[in-house]
């Protein structure tokens, strides 16, 4: 029952940090090492462009909400 309810909260989270890849490069990269995949924000980016970025591309419609 359990791992069932992990897979899908994994798959979920995948689909936002894709969606944060794909909408926000400035911000968040993935890097593979040999133990694994990880993900690398850029902590000099100022939030208030992130948030600009989103809530245009929100009221363009261009990207779905995950999960809506």
């Amino acid at each position: 029952m359990y791992s069932n309810l992990i897979c899908c909260v994994v798959e979920v989270v995948e689909k936002h940090v894709n969606y944060m890849l794909e909408i926000l490069p400035e911000w968040i990269t993935r890097v593979s090492v040999t133990s694994g995949k990880f993900i690398k924000i850029n902590k000099q980016t100022e939030l208030s462009t992130l948030y600009t970025k989103v809530n245009k591309l929100y009221k363009e419609k261009q990207y779905v909400i995950p999960g809506q």
